[in-house]
């Protein structure tokens, strides 16, 4: 089956730490501006490929987390009735690392677990 690409997006954003590790809802990256043309039962249309470039984050596990860096959770469940995931992959940020998967899959970012709220001084 041979696929056109009709389009490119391209976005960025930034996920302070310290609002809960920056984390962002699991979803599908697809074409919101054409989802009420879509047929009944039909496929909405997404990317061949969905990309995420790190330009932050360690070397990944517990010192990624330390140091603020959520990881990506990509999931193997598309968007055809009825998939449900089987399987899942978390990838570690680490600067200037490049995740790629196909653009149909369920995905999002694992907020990690808030720091604890500063200490504030006794009144006088």
């Amino acid at each position: 089956q041979r696929r056109r690409v009709t389009s490119v997006e391209w976005w960025a954003h930034l996920r302070p730490a310290d609002d809960g590790g920056g984390g962002h809802q699991l979803h599908y990256d697809l074409d919101e501006a054409g989802l009420a043309k879509v047929p009944e039962g039909g496929e909405p249309g997404h990317p061949l490929v969905s990309c995420v470039v790190y330009l932050s984050g360690e070397d990944g596990g517990a010192a990624g987390a330390e140091a603020g860096a959520s990881p990506t959770l990509v999931t193997d469940q598309g968007l055809a009735k009825g998939s449900v995931a089987s399987r899942a992959w978390l990838c570690q940020p680490k600067v200037n690392r490049l995740l790629m998967f196909d653009g149909g899959m369920l995905h999002g970012v694992i907020p990690l677990k808030p720091a604890k709220a500063k200490q504030s001084a006794p009144p006088p």
